[in-house]
């Protein structure tokens, strides 16, 4: 089997062949598995900035040369990230960028899932959220408050935000 970094390198180079950038980015529960080795690992691995279909064309396109399995790409992103077990860590080519976010804006990024999360994801959310409070050191509402509105407007997040913090705290 090939190495993650190597499909990665040959993805990139038939993204730049075909003149597409794109920024693949671990997103919630796989940060939360993977870089923080908070809970247990998720399916769900990232999301994507850049044309999807000519960027699922180029994944496609890498699997068949190679014979990977279809979800190659997730594996390969997971495998990366839990290899570099840093931050910000990742892939970094001219049409491709395989990252992982800073803590302050997972912990934003978990405040907006917030809104949508009900009963058990609600539980996790939340659990998800106790951690990295802890992590990123915030001890008041505020300090937490400050942090999300650096990267998303009152409107983006629930109500009972505020409410809902104190309590974590």
């Amino acid at each position: 089997m090939i190495a993650p970094t190597a499909a990665l390198q040959r993805l990139e180079h038939v993204l730049a062949e075909g003149e597409v950038e794109a920024e693949v980015m671990l997103t919630g529960g796989a940060v939360m598995s993977l870089v923080f080795d908070a809970r247990p690992q998720t399916r769900r691995a990232s999301a994507l900035l850049g044309d999807r279909a000519r960027f699922d064309e180029a994944v496609d396109a890498v699997a068949r040369e190679y014979g990977l399995p279809p979800d190659w790409l997730s594996t390969a992103t997971r495998n990366l990230v839990a290899v570099e077990g840093t931050l910000g860590g990742g892939f970094d080519g001219k049409s491709l960028r395989v990252f992982s976010p800073v803590p302050d804006y997972v912990l934003a990024m978990k405040c907006a899932e917030l809104a949508g999360a009900a009963g058990d994801d609600r539980k996790l959310v939340e659990a998800d959220l106790r951690y990295l409070l802890r992590l990123t050191g915030v001890r008041t509402v505020h300090d937490a408050l400050e942090r999300v509105y650096t990267y998303f407007n009152a409107r983006q997040l629930p109500d009972d935000l505020a409410g809902t913090l104190r309590d974590l705290l």
